[in-house]
Parts: C-alpha cells; sequence; structure tokens
C-alpha cells in the first residue's frame, strides 16, 4: 500500500470565476399583418407580404387566400 503526507500531495489552487449575466432588453418587433394561404387542400402556408404572395401564385394558380 502506499501513503501519501498532506504535505507531498499537490492540489493546485483553482480559482472559480462566477460569470453573472445581465438582463437584455428586448428589441421590439414591428409586426406586419400576414397573409394566410391554401395552396391546396392540405397545405396551408402564411406569407408575409404581397410580394411573396405573387411568387406562389405562380408556383399554384389554384391558391385561395384565407384571411389577409
Amino acid at each position: 500500500m502506499l501513503f501519501f503526507r498532506a504535505e507531498s500531495v499537490f492540489v493546485p489552487y483553482l480559482k472559480v470565476l462566477k460569470l453573472e449575466a445581465m438582463a437584455r432588453k428586448k428589441r421590439s418587433k414591428e409586426l406586419q399583418p400576414n397573409i394566410k394561404v391554401r395552396l391546396d387542400r392540405r397545405t396551408v402556408i402564411t406569407v408575409r407580404d404581397e410580394e411573396k404572395l405573387a411568387f406562389w401564385k405562380e408556383k399554384y394558380p389554384q391558391l385561395e387566400v384565407l384571411e389577409s
């Protein structure tokens, strides 16, 4: 068996830093009206603006606008 004396064991002193996060203000977002669109009988998507609506209208000419 090996025995160590307390003086012979080297334990480095570790300094633990505590970092505290400061609370940040949340940025307010400007909400844009969303347009809910049905592409086919089971697919409903939300579009942000008229430009995107025109994009989807090219791909799905039969789409219908549910909410604007």
